[in-house]
């Protein structure tokens, strides 16, 4: 795949989630708001799906690039994904609509690291 192409998964997933950012902080009544309240845990649900395929997407766009900390390989897509998810985490106390829950950035980092783990455990097994 050529570069720009590499971008597009990524590009248009990260529109998708300021998008939902960008509902839930003018607490938009739609389907897609409304949505986490019908599934059991949707809000919980949400934030691990979403965040942790944004990671994944980047981690493919950055072509699973990582940054060593303390001698441990860290995917630099998945450390960008975490840097937004805490920024929009705060963000939420500028909110009448949003709540701040450090429950909901648990989910992020879950998310985060369980997509980034299936991404490295599918790469190990090359296409035959």
């Amino acid at each position: 795949m050529t570069e720009p192409t590499k971008l597009l998964p990524s590009l248009l997933f990260f529109i998708f989630l300021c998008l939902i950012i960008y509902m839930a902080d003018v607490d938009q009544k739609n389907w897609l708001m409304r949505l986490p309240k019908i599934i059991p845990f949707g809000d919980k649900v949400g934030h691990f799906t979403l965040y942790g395929l944004m990671a994944y997407l980047l981690n493919f766009t950055l072509s699973q690039r990582n940054i060593t900390i303390r001698n441990y390989g860290i995917p630099l897509g998945s450390l960008v994904v975490l840097g937004f998810a805490i920024a929009e985490e705060f963000t939420q106390l500028a909110f009448e609509s949003r709540t701040f829950d450090l429950v909901d950035l648990l989910f992020d980092v879950l998310g985060i690291y369980t997509f980034s783990k299936i991404q490295q455990y599918i790469l190990k097994f090359p296409d035959h």
